[in-house]
This record gives C-alpha cells, sequence and structure tokens, in this order.
C-alpha cells in the first residue's frame, strides 16, 4: 500500500505485536453530528465509557442499546474532526492506540526526521530570473525550505551550460523585510555577485526543504517527500512516541490505576521495550543520510 492507511497499520503491529484488539463495524453510514453510531455485531464490549475509534474519528460512549446495537456517542473526542463515515468501516472498540493518535505521532516524528538532529531532507527546487539592478530576489517559490544547497546561472549558447555560483557570494535569508520595499515571502536570496550573468538570465536555486505532514488514512506517502527507500521509518519513530509515556501513569498517587505487580511488569519495562526500535531507527535515518550525502555532497569553496 502507499498511503498513509499502510503507515498506521504498520505503526501498530510494531506496538501490539500481534495482539488483536476487539473490532466491530458499522451497519449503517454515520453521518458527522448525528450522536449514533450503528454496529453489525454484538456490542458486548461497546459500553459508557469506553471509546470507539472509527478510521481517523474518535468517539466517547455515552450509552449503549444490545437491542438495538446502537451506541450514543461523543463525536470529536481526543481533538479529532466528526466526519461521515461509510457502512461497514471498521470500529476498533477502546483500542490501546486510536487510529488518530497514531496519525499524530507519525507527523510528529516526520516533522522530525528533517531536523537538525536527523538530517534528512526532501530536494526543493526554484527559478529566479537574474536582474544585474536587484541584489535581493523573493523566495516565495521556495516553501519549506531549510537551507540551500547550490545555486547555479544558465549561460547563454547551445552548451546548456549553468554555472556554480560560489555559496560565498550569495545567501538565503529567512525572517526579510516584508511590506514596500521588502519580499513578499519574508525569505529571500541575496545575491553579491553583480556579474553572475546577465538580465534575464536563468537563476537555478536547489535546496534542502522539510517533509510534507499527511492529512487523512488517504494521503499517500509520495506526497510526503520522503523517498521510498525511507518509508519504513515514520511507523519506528510513531511506535517510540506513543510508547515514551506510558510509565507515566504508574506514578500518580491519586488512584492505583496499575493492579499488576511489580515482580511481573517492573517499572521501566515499557520505557525499556522501545530500546531496540530506538537502535533501529537510529540506524535508519543514519543510512538515509548517506544516501542523501552521496547524491548531494557539501562543496567547499576555493
Amino acid at each position: 500500500m502507499t498511503n498513509a492507511q499502510d503507515w498506521i497499520e504498520a505503526t501498530r503491529f510494531r506496538l501490539m505485536s500481534g495482539h488483536q484488539e476487539q473490532l466491530n463495524r458499522l451497519n449503517t453510514a454515520y453521518t458527522a453530528g448525528s450522536g449514533t453510531l450503528a454496529f453489525d455485531f454484538e456490542i458486548a464490549g461497546v459500553r459508557p465509557g469506553s471509546v470507539l475509534s472509527v478510521g481517523t474519528s474518535t468517539f466517547y460512549v455515552w450509552e449503549v442499546s444490545t437491542t438495538l446495537k446502537t451506541a450514543t456517542v461523543q463525536a470529536s473526542w481526543d481533538g479529532t474532526t466528526d466526519q461521515d463515515w461509510p457502512a461497514a468501516t471498521v470500529v476498533r472498540v477502546a483500542p490501546r492506540f486510536t487510529d488518530a493518535q497514531i496519525l499524530r505521532a507519525v507527523n510528529e516524528d516526520i516533522n522530525d526526521l528533517s531536523s537538525p538532529t536527523n538530517g534528512l531532507f526532501q530536494i526543493g527546487t526554484t527559478e529566479l530570473v537574474y536582474d544585474s539592478a536587484l541584489v535581493g530576489y523573493d523566495l516565495s517559490l521556495a516553501p519549506n525550505m531549510i537551507s540551500p544547497i547550490e545555486l547555479r546561472v544558465e549561460n547563454p549558447g547551445s552548451f546548456k551550460e549553468w554555472t556554480r555560483i560560489p555559496s560565498h557570494k550569495y545567501r538565503v535569508v529567512k525572517g526579510a523585510p516584508t511590506g514596500e520595499e521588502g519580499f513578499d515571502s519574508g525569505m529571500a536570496l541575496f545575491l553579491y555577485d553583480m556579474m553572475a550573468g546577465a538580465t534575464g538570465d536563468r537563476l537555478y536555486l536547489t535546496y534542502r526543504k522539510g517533509f510534507n505532514q499527511i492529512s487523512n488514512l488517504y494521503s499517500t506517502k509520495i506526497g510526503t517527500g520522503l523517498p521510498s527507500s525511507a518509508w519504513d521509518i515514520p511507523p519506528i519513530g510513531a511506535a517510540i512516541s506513543l510508547m515514551a509515556g506510558r510509565e507515566i501513569k504508574r506514578s500518580f498517587v491519586e488512584s492505583q490505576g496499575d493492579s499488576r505487580r511489580a515482580a511481573e511488569v517492573t517499572a521501566g519495562t515499557s520505557t525499556s521495550s522501545v530500546k531496540a526500535l530506538i537502535a533501529l531507527r537510529l540506524q535508519r535515518i543514519t543510512a538515509e543520510k548517506q544516501r542523501l550525502d552521496g547524491f548531494y555532497p557539501i562543496i567547499k569553496d576555493a
């Protein structure tokens, strides 16, 4: 599969290790705002106070009718969006991790991959028209830029030569002045080589940019900008993130929420269980970074 649903299932597989949670299915289509879910099968596991996950929508159950196989629910639970869902949509009953939670964690990991610590990025390009009377150029067509890789200028003639401009002769500035005599996007390229070319020549900027977020189950993996070789990384990072806070509830002093004896599952077990995933994620990020460095090495100007 090539969409976000695949990442959600891959994350759940790493978290649940094959454990199957209780499922049900919508008997009729759910309409946003209706406040009622109708099910195909017996709803013994659906009870007041439980949470249901229907796609990326999460519902809190107020009351149920075992005879009608329906539940009165509170939509938009856990900050999710109340939306229509067709009949036969799978319902997860009291899941440990809802689809919405996993989707958020996947997005957080996608965002983290392009941080300076991890150093991954997608490639962006934009063209500008050189003007010998200008120093600053607006970069409104270069969104989500992290840093420039190289700038080239078109040379006249049939040789298709694009001369590389040394990095010390230009600079990309975020937070550039806006308004009158400024730059609409707030980001600008300042070119200090006044002999770079002739007015009308094209400038070609290649730059590192962050990855795109996924918005729903049907968002494509390729739409994030991640290369297919790195598609296995977000589910690993999402699983780590979702497990990171599970030990916190054991520290609550207001009530005893965990009845399992410490001898069975000692404190810190949940945190320790993701160490292998952390090591795997680091290994995969390092491999992908080396792949990028091979294609886009740092060029030192003389």
